[in-house]
């Protein structure tokens, strides 16, 4: 269906030289995010730096994106890895506040994994914060963390949970991603996250496209999703080919940690800012080197 597929930013943010938020370069990244057709997650701890955000400078990142986009784009929290259920519900409540359309709910963190939660614990730990807050929740899957959600525990939230809107998956699991669609396609928005996922998650079911990469070309993210909603299979290659590029020169220059994002961006003259210590922006060669094979890349929305 023409326009039911949504994609997603997870939405850097910006700092002046001093390290402090840069609200109007905030502002300014927001708009074109939404201009080039993406809803936002924000103050991720990634490409975000949410991991150096101070809990008043998180709820004004919160509350300058429900400014600029509630409304006209989606705007969620992205939240931040907990290790206890006060932690996620003091997240999930900072959300609330800043009344963003939906918070996201990451899996407990349990630090080195030696002691991942078995089922039964980390569905405790999940109704402990769900049942304390009635606004629009994402769950997701983070492997990364050092173990995977059963999807039974995900059905059993869901039947348990009305306010469970979405699932986002960054595993890259096809068979995982498959039993998600399978078991909750048309319950709750199904995402996987990233670029690698993009094309075969689509294919098997997806709701829509989660990348970092849009905070650089947020137009040619959002062609893909258009050109696969209208069926033109040969433009939808030829714009996932060059966001591959794009990722791929990314991932060489600092990935989603924005290292080399920021310095792109600052040099198109777009907000990117700086980044926070003790993170460092990439060096001048290899900041050359990046601009001048993305400027070869030939982005149309990036020409002057």
């Amino acid at each position: 269906m023409p326009g039911h597929r949504k994609a997603w930013v997870v939405s850097l943010t910006p700092f002046d030289a001093q390290g402090g938020l840069d609200e109007a370069g905030l502002r300014l990244h927001l708009r074109r995010m939404r201009d080039g057709g993406q809803s936002a997650y924000v103050g991720s701890t990634n490409i975000g730096e949410g991991f150096a955000l101070e809990h008043d400078e998180l709820e004004q990142v919160l509350a300058i994106a429900v400014d600029e986009l509630k409304g006209t784009a989606g705007v969620r929290a992205s939240g931040f890895e907990a290790r206890s259920v006060a932690e996620a519900r003091r997240s999930v409540r900072m959300a609330e506040a800043a009344k963003v359309d939906a918070a996201h709910v990451f899996q407990l963190d349990v630090g080195h994994g030696s002691s991942k939660p078995d089922s039964a614990e980390l569905e405790r730990f999940y109704c402990h914060v769900l049942e304390h807050t009635s606004l629009p929740v994402v769950l997701s899957n983070y492997p990364s963390l050092g173990y995977s959600v059963p999807v039974d525990v995900l059905g059993r939230l869901l039947d348990r949970f009305p306010h469970i809107i979405s699932i986002r998956d960054a595993g890259g699991d096809l068979g995982y991603f498959s039993e998600l669609v399978r078991r909750f396609s048309g319950r709750v928005e199904l995402y996987a996250v990233g670029v690698k996922s993009l094309a075969t998650t689509l294919l098997l079911g997806a709701d829509g496209i989660f990348t970092t990469e849009a905070n650089i070309t947020p137009k040619l993210v959002s062609s893909v999703l258009e050109a696969y909603e209208a069926g033109d299979l040969e433009a939808m290659q030829a714009r996932f080919r060059q966001l591959v590029q794009v990722h791929r020169l990314l991932a060489r220059y600092g990935g989603s940690g924005g290292r080399g994002m920021k310095s792109l961006l600052n040099h198109f003259e777009l907000p990117g800012g700086s980044l926070r210590p003790p993170r460092l922006v990439i060096g001048e060669v290899e900041q050359t080197a990046l601009v001048e094979a993305f400027s070869a890349l030939g982005i149309a929305e990036l020409q002057a």
